[in-house]
């Protein structure tokens, strides 16, 4: 558990971001940092009937992206131990923090974030 002192949290294990995404509307695409976005929409709506509905879409789109990479990032960071292994040797002894996940789950988890949807 992390330790409290003052505002500030200590985590026995520093945090890592392991991903991040961006999107953005058609100004964003039309400007020069154009090419840092993940996913661009020419429809400033995205597909919506008003700002707020649009502005919640747009937040959603880059929560499910971002948790897509951060999947892939977790993927590669364990890609020499199979499904079973990491459940076996990397969750036989847990730690404050860690997330735990079955064998079932890392399988499920890998077919996200190879698939092209």
């Amino acid at each position: 558990m992390a330790a409290r002192r003052g505002d500030t949290l200590l985590f026995p294990t520093p945090p890592v971001v392991a991903a991040h995404a961006a999107i953005g509307g058609k100004k964003e695409g039309e400007g020069p940092l154009a090419a840092c976005f993940d996913e661009l929409s020419a429809d400033n709506f995205f597909g919506q009937s008003n700002w707020e509905a649009a502005e919640k879409e747009m937040a959603l789109r880059a929560a499910r992206l971002c948790l897509k990479k951060a999947v892939r990032f977790m993927l590669l960071a364990h890609a020499s131990q199979s499904p079973a292994n990491m459940d076996r040797e990397v969750f036989s002894q847990p730690t404050e923090g860690t997330v735990h996940f079955s064998p079932a789950t890392w399988k499920r988890m890998a077919a996200c974030a190879t698939s092209s949807g």
